[in-house]
């Protein structure tokens, strides 16, 4: 099965990303030491292996880690199945690996932990802003209703004082002196 070879099209249709995307993942793997297979002019070609490292490091990408350390994991984890299966694993290598794996799964515990930090903050924010809202809405009312009250106030001083003069219209000017 190591024999089959897959170009960028069908490997980036198989992890459904671009190819583009594709390519900077395999510079990143690349840069991590992981090795490719090349053809005649030097271009990348992927064997059934580099699936499932791509795959990996897709998983760790969704999960919000780096380009970078999610390479760094993925050539990590691909080299540790690589010794696993041909039995020859040295103490200084697998220590490190250990090490890598547990740090990995730190990272991701701090990942989880920043995740569920910030839904926490975005239900407060949203619980803010309805309260804000409310609060806004009241104060509109009030303003509303203190604005009526005015208006309902001057107009009955209006009414009055023409109410005044009217009276004061129809009385005759010896009156007055009454």
């Amino acid at each position: 099965m190591e024999n089959k070879v897959y170009w960028a099209n069908e490997v980036a249709t198989i992890l459904n990303v671009s190819r583009s995307t594709l390519r900077k993942w395999s510079l990143a793997l690349e840069a991590e030491g992981y090795a490719f297979a090349r053809d005649e002019h030097d271009r990348r070609c992927y064997v059934e292996r580099d699936i499932p490292v791509f795959r990996k490091m897709k998983v760790m990408l969704d999960d919000g880690m780096t380009m970078e350390n999610a390479a760094t994991v993925a050539k990590a984890l691909y080299d540790k199945e690589k010794e696993d299966m041909s039995g020859s694993v040295s103490m200084v290598v697998h220590a490190d690996n250990k090490r890598s794996d547990e740090r990995y799964l730190e990272l991701v515990t701090q990942f989880q932990d920043m995740r569920s930090l910030l839904e926490r903050m975005e239900t407060q924010m949203y619980e803010q802003q309805a309260e804000l809202r409310q609060q806004l809405a009241d104060q509109q009312q009030y303003i509303e209703e203190s604005l009526n009250r005015r208006d309902e106030l001057l107009m009955k001083a209006v009414r009055e004082a023409l109410e005044e003069r009217q009276r004061v219209a129809e009385k005759k000017w010896w009156e007055f002196w009454k």
